[in-house]
């Protein structure tokens, strides 16, 4: 099973998190000046990864995953990409993970079942239960290892945006921006958020994605076509 995009595949078969519009999003979305050190947090099969490798020829992409399986993955997408010179696969936790750099752009999409029941199956529920790896952790994690003028991307559930914004900030991170995801018109269920040490007016946009009848939206072509394979 793979996902073709128009300058790299992404075999998704063993990962405990699929290819999916979240991860297309946040791949699309990020925005940072000329970053050279990126990590991707919770990378799955590595989709994030190589969207960004693709948007950024001078950044070099650190992408960790704890889950065995989607590691595995993660590492055979990037070696078949080109630009595996700049891409590094690794497996482990990233609340124990020390590099002995800093990243001046961190990217993850990340647990975000923070009320519901865990979803059916160990490793998806892993994947996107955030028992597996807390707000508080994570941000604290993040504070440490993004640069002083670095930014870190990430895709939450819209219901706790709130939430996420008080946990950034006892870490002293601040929303730089902020878009409301509408998976179609009047739904808003995801919101990807931006957040950077340095405390400024936040931009804030909605975004839809698929029109009433289904259709993908005008913005969402835009914003994805140079990865989709196939015409939308």
């Amino acid at each position: 099973m793979f996902f073709r995009f128009k300058q790299f595949e992404v075999k998704h078969d063993q990962s405990a998190m699929k290819v999916g519009t979240d991860a297309l999003l946040l791949g699309a979305f990020v925005r940072a000046e000329k970053p050279i050190k990126c990590l991707d947090i919770g990378a799955g099969c590595g989709v994030i990864s190589l969207m960004l490798a693709q948007r950024y020829p001078s950044l070099n992409i650190d992408a960790i995953e704890l889950d065995n399986a989607s590691a595995m993955e993660c590492a055979s997408n990037f070696n078949a990409a080109p630009w595996a010179d700049r891409l590094t696969s690794i497996e482990g936790d990233f609340r124990c993970f020390q590099p002995n750099k800093e990243y001046d752009l961190i990217v993850s999409n990340p647990p975000f079942y923070t009320n519901g029941l865990l979803p059916v199956g160990s490793r998806i529920a892993s994947a996107k239960h955030n028992e597996s790896l807390p707000f508080e952790a994570f941000f604290q994690r993040v504070a440490m290892l993004l640069s002083q003028e670095g930014v870190c991307w990430i895709v939450f559930s819209a219901e706790d945006v709130e939430f996420v914004e008080k946990q950034a900030q006892l870490h002293r991170l601040f929303v730089s921006e902020k878009s409301w995801i509408h998976g179609k018109p009047g739904k808003c269920n995801r919101c990807i958020l931006a957040f950077k040490k340095v405390q400024t007016t936040t931009i804030e946009r909605e975004f839809t994605v698929r029109n009433k009848d289904g259709q993908y939206t005008k913005e969402y072509k835009e914003i994805t076509k140079d990865f989709h394979f196939n015409k939308l």
